[in-house]
């Protein structure tokens, strides 16, 4: 009877790994006086006390500017639903508490607690909301990829890398160099595309908030989660994303088939 339970009990642990996969290899290296920037997409809130139950002040949105004005207290794992149409994956990220003070007068410049895995200190992409679009399409509509690294790393170089393929004159790669090692590749090898945006510095659980952040999961499956000490895969029908750890940083990829 022992050897079924003890199979049992492993099947569970499986499952919920599957769905709970914290990514919390690295704290935040934010400290006192640094600007920091709220890159969750669905926004985060601002508390009067750093506890989860603790009194709400104010839902902060996906990029608006902090000031950070303590050290980091306690923990807390801030658990995401992945995904679309009602077909989800779930994974946490562990972070602390911090005091910080909104820098925007839209906020009244409040002060408050919040959790901070979900802070980096670059800018997230600039986003508008159309009030006046329809149902079908996005209300918020955001900067490319090429712009916010442009913004936030001015753009050194650019050039286009042939695959000298005679059934696919288009196909090859735009490569954007910025400043500070960033480097965008454009793949376009005349099926599907792929991105690949490298980010010299960034740790592991720094990259993917940041892929989260500037890359949409646009496919109808929820995504597979495969999780390494080096790797963190979404795979979807048609859709990847992966964040990958070298020695200069991440790489992101993002790519697709047949679209």
């Amino acid at each position: 009877m022992g050897h079924p339970m003890k199979i049992f009990l492993i099947f569970l642990a499986i499952i919920f790994q599957c769905f709970f996969i914290d990514i919390s290899w690295s704290k935040s290296k934010l400290g006192i006086g640094e600007k920091a920037y709220v890159w969750a997409k669905n926004g985060i809130w601002l508390r009067e006390e750093p506890a989860i139950d603790a009194k709400k002040i104010e839902k902060l949105s996906y990029g608006t500017p902090l000031n950070i004005l303590s050290d980091p207290e306690g923990s807390y794992e801030s658990v995401v639903i992945y995904g679309q149409q009602g077909r989800t994956a779930k994974y946490s990220i562990a972070g602390a508490w911090r005091r910080v003070k909104v820098e925007n007068t839209d906020y009244d410049n409040k002060e408050g607690y919040l959790f901070d895995g979900w802070l980096l200190s670059l800018s997230p992409l600039k986003c508008e909301i159309n009030a006046q679009a329809s149902a079908e399409k996005s209300k918020q509509s955001c900067e490319d990829i090429v712009d916010w690294c442009a913004r936030n790393f001015h753009l050194v170089n650019k050039k286009k890398i042939s695959l000298n393929n005679p059934e696919c004159n288009d196909c090859g790669t735009t490569r954007f160099v910025f400043g500070k090692g960033l480097i965008y590749d454009k793949h376009e090898p005349g099926y599907g595309s792929s991105e690949e945006l490298t980010l010299p510095g960034f740790n592991l659980s720094e990259g993917t908030i940041a892929a989260l952040g500037l890359f949409e999961w646009w496919d109808g499956e929820k995504p597979r989660i495969s999780l390494s000490e080096k790797r963190v895969s979404f795979f979807g029908t048609y859709q990847t994303l992966i964040v990958e750890l070298n020695k200069k940083g991440v790489k992101i990829i993002d790519s697709c088939r047949d679209c």
